[in-house]
């Protein structure tokens, strides 16, 4: 027994630096800062809070709280046309752009999208990604159900700008709570200080993700596998041959 509390003891000690957790959480998204939040929804809300232009949503397949959120910051919100289940495409991107022509009068605008549009289809985050750098505009992921892809196509900060994380249940990284933002930006954290502050974890849940991250890659590889299986077994399912979890 004294050795099992010794062994607590360490690790709690070991891990007790939010740097330490701070960094396995950014080795696992390609970005150099992050912070952890008490929500996924604050961690929406930090990034969105540092935008000052408008906020483009996805017409479907997207998280409500977007839209909800963008409304209590009293966001100007502009809504992208998908394809069935909310997959974004070049064409709809190349449609925005012409009738938006105008996005980023007041100030560089930012694009928020989930992983998976409506959990059946990963977004193709290379293609945004390029749109998005091209014509100024924020990529913001939320990686809730695509943290620690295999496949390095989604959480991937080579491509996204900004990634928030939900590790509530049930998620890819599953701590019945808590959240946390990535980035390359420090000026993104730097707008949205008193908001951290507000929104500041616990240490049980930091430790907690600190932990749980590492099976976050096998999490989301057993869900596919189990989607897939699902996709291929029922008649009439949209994105049946994609990624979807």
């Amino acid at each position: 027994m004294e050795a099992t509390i010794k062994d607590s003891l360490n690790f709690e000690n070991k891990n007790n630096n939010d740097n330490d957790i701070k960094a396995k959480i950014c080795s696992k998204t390609d970005h150099s800062y992050c912070e952890i939040v008490n929500s996924g929804n604050a961690a929406i809300m930090v990034a969105m809070n540092a935008i000052k232009g408008p906020i483009i949503i996805p017409d479907q397949g997207a998280w409500h709280g977007f839209k909800q959120i963008a409304k209590f910051l009293n966001k100007e919100i502009l809504t992208i046309k998908t394809d069935l289940g909310g997959i974004i495409t070049q064409e709809k991107l190349d449609e925005f752009l012409e009738k938006n022509h105008y996005i980023n009068n007041n100030g560089t605008s930012a694009i928020f999208l989930t992983s998976f549009a409506g959990y059946t289809a990963e977004q193709p985050m290379k293609k945004i990604s390029n749109w998005s750098r091209k014509n100024d505009i924020t990529l913001v992921e939320d990686a809730s159900g695509g943290i620690c892809d295999f496949e390095k196509k989604l959480a991937n900060g080579k491509y996204s700008d900004i990634i928030i994380v939900s590790t509530s249940s049930p998620k890819v990284i599953n701590v019945n709570d808590g959240g946390f933002i990535t980035t390359n930006n420090k000026e993104i954290f730097k707008k949205s200080k008193l908001l951290l502050k507000v929104f500041k974890s616990n240490n049980i849940t930091k430790k907690a993700i600190y932990t749980e991250i590492d099976f976050a890659e096998n999490n989301l590889k057993k869900t596919i596998q189990a989607t897939s299986y699902i996709k291929n077994n029922l008649d009439n399912i949209i994105h049946q041959k994609k990624r979807g979890n």
